[in-house]
């Protein structure tokens, strides 16, 4: 265990932004959590305020926590769109209001005066599977985050794949809908986000709802409720997890076709319906997988929840400071 000249166990700050939340989370050497908390991402950030943001809630939660500063010794942020890790910069944020080309790496090292490293949020989720989650022991993984968006990670032969231009793993933009569907926060026509995602199958929900509100979700409607409802025989709320489930396990099966990983892992806040989101998606999966890659591709929820993100953050800042 590394210990401070002050006494102190070290720890690393994981951070996760998120279209609805930013998360945080003191870890230390071993994946283990000792302080999370989350706040709601603004709708509107001006060049540095989203730095400021993260620097004041670390700052604050140290002190409450009563840790020294020399405690924490580097920072990993996880942001949801294409990253150039190298650089430190947030390419793109389809799901948040941000800059195009923002240097969030420079901007939060300065304010912080810590080490920062900057990854893709997916990156990160699946980087915190394989640490300490799901993913332990495996060397080929794909990770699905789906919440307010969609995003992948993965993971080729023990090593992370970025891609050319930051952007490998951005499955939530694969085009789930050929010649119809609605318009992507990315630009694009029918992306698989903007079906499968949390708001995608409230979208869809709402939709069938408009023609037959003979379900209990007119006046609960939530992702939560339709997979609930779909597990007690709710007519609509089946037809919602149906015709949501449907393309997700045909990106997914073309995925394993293209990739072959030992497993693919679900994760994200929608991964909290359990088995009532992973029986229909297997079905799905299954229905339309390469025949020869059953049993080799594995379908699996991520076990560390919505803590992937800033567990796998974590993770990276602790690779800047020990390796």
């Amino acid at each position: 265990m590394l210990i401070t000249s002050l006494g102190g166990v070290v720890l690393f700050v994981g951070v996760d932004i998120g279209g609805t939340t930013i998360k945080f989370a003191f870890v230390n050497e071993n994946g283990d959590i000792h302080l999370k908390w989350q706040e709601m991402t603004k709708q509107d950030y001006t060049d540095n305020s989203l730095a400021e943001q993260i620097t004041t809630s670390i700052e604050h939660h140290r002190k409450r926590a009563q840790l020294k500063k020399e405690q924490i010794l580097s920072v990993g942020v996880g942001a949801p769109g294409p990253v150039d890790s190298k650089n430190g910069i947030l390419l793109s944020a389809t799901n948040i209001n941000l800059s195009p080309h923002y240097r969030l790496q420079k901007e939060l090292s300065d304010y912080m005066a810590l080490p920062v490293i900057l990854e893709n949020d997916a990156n990160c989720a699946v980087l915190g599977e394989r640490w300490v989650g799901s993913a332990t022991g495996y060397k080929d993984i794909v990770l699905l985050t789906i919440g307010t968006g969609i995003g992948g990670g993965i993971i080729s032969n023990g090593q992370l794949m970025r891609g050319n231009g930051g952007s490998a793993g951005e499955i939530g933009h694969i085009n789930a809908v050929s010649s119809y569907g609605v318009r992507c926060n990315c630009g694009k026509w029918g992306c698989l986000e903007t079906i499968a995602s949390a708001s995608g199958i409230v979208r869809v929900a709402k939709e069938i709802i408009h023609s037959n509100k003979n379900t209990l979700l007119v006046d609960h409607l939530s992702v939560q409720n339709i997979f609930h409802l779909a597990g007690k025989n709710d007519v609509v709320a089946k037809e919602v997890v149906q015709r949501t489930m449907k393309p997700l396990g045909i990106a997914l099966a073309n995925v394993a076709a293209i990739l072959n990983p030992e497993v693919i892992i679900i994760g994200g806040g929608v991964s909290q319906a359990g088995k009532l989101l992973l029986e229909p998606l297997q079905f799905y999966y299954d229905e339309n997988l390469f025949p020869e890659m059953r049993g080799s591709t594995l379908l699996k929820l991520a076990t560390l929840g919505n803590d992937a993100g800033v567990v796998g953050a974590a993770w990276s800042a602790k690779q800047l400071i020990i390796g």
